[in-house]
């Protein structure tokens, strides 16, 4: 098949547009929580933060669309804690961080 319309296209998160990818692609060099841990993947899991579905015994995937709106929450938290380190006078936003910009904190 060369049709390109039977290509998943794949946006700039190195996930495809829509459907499900297995927990490993998410914490995978190149993939979008990349440096991430394994155990710190599946505590979101655990927590309710990113939709699943198990396949098998030992085959887990997660909705391409809970992966985004997960990141889109955290980069929303982060700017957030940048925009409010601006206001209170802090010459470097970054080390406002401990606000709960982590992407494994509220």
């Amino acid at each position: 098949m060369d049709d390109e319309s039977q290509i998943p296209k794949i946006l700039d998160d190195g996930l495809p547009a829509t459907g499900t990818v297995r927990i490993e692609r998410l914490y995978a060099v190149g993939g979008p929580v990349h440096g991430v841990s394994r155990s710190t993947v599946w505590k979101w899991i655990a927590e309710g933060r990113l939709a699943t579905l198990k396949l098998s015994e030992r085959v887990t995937v997660v909705q391409v669309a809970s992966v985004r709106a997960f990141l889109k929450a955290a980069s929303d938290r982060a700017r957030h804690a940048n925009v409010r380190a601006l206001y209170d006078g802090n010459s470097s936003p970054a080390s406002n961080m401990s606000s709960g910009t982590k992407l494994d904190s509220d």
